[in-house]
């Protein structure tokens, strides 16, 4: 029975698409590779790749910016209204990457590193800087300036001990926050800062997410016109072979007719899985 050339070199294309389309979102996925150090939700994490001034820097600390002197450190006092975002280790989004700078997300869910100085942290509380350097804590009502949310609630549990700089020693850990560094500049101000964010929250004049929707429509459509416009094309063809191949030789009327048929099949599986892998594209 043939197989149409045309079905044979599509559905190797397909498979390949296939591959990269779920590879695409594995990245995305909160228990792939990624949740070691970032995108372990539903916000994608953007960052920008800064130079940090600091030989104990860790991924998950907070970072900090001092305007005056126009330098990237770690946080090192509660309620810092210098808060910039926090370290990553791999992003899926980066904007300026090069060896001698580290990313820094602003925007999106991240793993940062939190201690108990200011008690047990619940899903849905405030994180703010610490006294420990580059670590955060719980944000009470007084802090104006703020890095996220928990995502999940930390106790101690599976954590170590860090010791405050008045001795005493608390509980601390890495958790899932929803990064969105928000609250009073400072009286100065800081441009750096504005700036830092408004280009990591648009790309070509769109806000990120408003770019990855497009992407995702975009991409279903390619993906859906594509496999219908292949799959009626060969099918065509199949047909109109067919036709002429029974006029030829009536005898493998039977045998003709089946390959159509196979043919036809195959352009509505490779149809219904382009419109099946846009769907997911599109929704997951």
């Amino acid at each position: 029975m043939r197989i149409n050339p045309v079905h044979r070199d599509f559905l190797a294309i397909y498979l390949l698409a296939f591959a990269l389309s779920f590879s695409c979102l594995a990245l995305a996925d909160p228990h792939s590779a990624f949740a070691a150090s970032v995108a372990v939700g539903s916000g994608t994490p953007v960052a920008v790749s800064v130079t940090i001034e600091d030989a104990h820097l860790s991924y998950g600390d907070i970072v900090s910016y001092d305007e005056k002197h126009a330098l990237y450190s770690l946080s090192h006092k509660a309620d810092d209204l210098n808060l910039f975002g926090v370290v990553a280790q791999s992003p899926p989004l980066v904007f300026v990457a090069d060896d001698t700078t580290v990313p820094v997300v602003r925007s999106g869910r991240a793993l940062v590193n939190v201690t108990l100085e200011n008690g047990p942290i619940r899903v849905g509380d405030f994180i703010t800087s610490s006294s420990l350097p580059g670590k955060g804590q719980r944000a009470t009502a007084q802090n104006s300036r703020l890095v996220g949310a928990a995502v999940v609630a930390f106790t101690g549990a599976g954590g170590v001990e860090a010791a405050l700089p008045n001795g005493k020693r608390v509980g601390s850990g890495t958790i899932a926050v929803d990064v969105d560094v928000v609250g009073s500049l400072g009286n100065t101000g800081n441009a750096n800062i504005a700036q830092a964010d408004e280009k990591a929250a648009m790309i070509l004049g769109v806000d990120t997410e408003t770019m990855f929707a497009i992407m995702h429509y975009v991409l279903a459509a390619a993906i859906t016109l594509g496999s219908l416009y292949l799959a009626f094309r060969s099918f065509m063809s199949d047909a109109n072979y067919g036709v002429i191949s029974i006029g030829r030789n009536p005898r493998a009327r039977s045998s003709i007719q089946a390959m159509v048929l196979f043919n036809a099949f195959l352009a509505v599986l490779i149809a219904g899985a382009g419109i099946f892998v846009a769907m997911i594209v599109l929704f997951v």
